[in-house]
């Protein structure tokens, strides 16, 4: 999922996320789920990183979407991460 998310190397998080929503949409997504993923990556998975030590503000604030990318893996590995990564596939 997070990878997705860049969609272009110099657009703000916050576009970036925003297109990652319509993608979403556009590969059968429902309106709901694909919010719902928008605001985890500007939200929770934004703070887990910077709870982590990875990143001093929010995405939405501060990087840009190939800085993003370069964090995937990370974030992937967090405990917070994997922990509710397995609530959505339930």
């Amino acid at each position: 999922m997070l990878k997705d998310t860049t969609t272009s190397q110099s657009a703000p998080l916050t576009e970036a996320s925003q297109s990652f929503e319509q993608w979403l949409l556009a590969v059968g997504k429902s309106v709901k789920t694909a919010k719902n993923y928008r605001k985890a990556v500007e939200g929770s998975i934004s703070q887990w990183a910077k709870d982590a030590g990875f990143i001093l503000s929010p995405f939405s604030y501060s990087l840009y979407a190939n800085q993003f990318e370069s964090l995937n893996q990370k974030i992937h590995e967090l405990d917070s991460f994997q922990a509710n990564n397995q609530l959505g596939k339930k």
